[in-house]
């Protein structure tokens, strides 16, 4: 899941290399924090967070497939080494 968010993320933003996924296991599911560059910021959430909020949909959708619940985090930062 990691793989395909940043290849979905990478696609909106003006700095592709800056953008990384942490996923950690959470109660319930697993937690995927994605960071990216802060002046991509806008470009990721979108002006009224409807873009974050359909990389969200996606996840869960392809998530109930496998019988797993993802839950999103977006940060501004340098990307993860």
């Amino acid at each position: 899941m990691q793989t395909l968010l940043i290849r979905l993320v990478r696609e909106l933003v003006s700095n592709p290399d800056a953008v990384s996924v942490e996923a950690s296991e959470a109660p319930g599911g697993v937690r995927l924090l994605l960071r990216v560059d802060p002046a991509d910021m806008k470009k990721v959430s979108g002006a009224t967070g409807r873009t974050a909020d359909s990389i969200r949909r996606i996840l869960n959708g392809l998530g109930e497939r496998e019988g797993r619940k993802y839950f999103l985090d977006i940060e501004e930062g340098p990307a993860a080494e």
